[in-house]
C-alpha cells in the first residue's frame, strides 16, 4: 500500500498503462448499489485520482487497465455491457470499452443502452 501511495501519475501511466500492475486486497468489501453483490476492495498502483471519479473501479471487463489488474489478481471480469446488436457478439477474451447494451446490471437496467443506463442510474 505504501508503494502505491508514493507513485506519481507518470509512474502509474508508463508504457501506456501496460506496465506491471501491483496492488493489495484491503480485506474489505463493498456492496454493489445496483445488484447488492459483495465486491472486494483493492488498492491499485495504476489508479489516477485525477481521472474520472477517482480511485473507484467496478467494471474490469470494460477498461483495459482494469482488465489487466483483474488478470494479475484473479478477479472476476463480469461484463455489464454487451455490444449493440448491430455491432456483433460479445468477445469475452478482451475488455469491451465501447458503449452498448446493459447486461448483468439488474432487472431495471438490463437491455438499456449505455446512454440510457447512465441517465437512469
Amino acid at each position: 500500500v505504501e508503494a502505491s501511495v508514493n507513485k506519481s501519475d507518470m509512474d502509474r501511466t508508463k508504457e501506456g498503462g501496460k506496465g506491471e500492475k501491483t496492488g493489495a486486497f484491503t480485506g474489505y468489501y463493498a456492496k454493489h448499489p445496483l445488484t447488492g453483490e459483495k465486491i472486494p476492495i483493492y488498492v491499485g498502483d495504476y489508479v489516477l485520482g485525477s481521472y474520472g471519479s477517482g480511485a473507484v473501479m467496478g467494471v474490469p471487463a470494460h477498461d483495459t487497465r482494469d482488465w489487466d489488474f483483474a488478470d494479475v489478481f484473479g478477479l472476476e471480469k463480469k461484463f455489464v455491457v454487451a455490444p449493440l446488436p448491430s455491432e456483433g457478439e460479445l468477445n469475452e477474451d478482451e475488455a469491451l470499452t465501447e458503449y452498448g447494451v446493459a447486461i448483468n446490471s439488474g432487472e431495471e437496467f438490463d437491455g438499456l443502452t449505455s446512454e440510457e443506463t447512465k441517465k437512469a442510474v
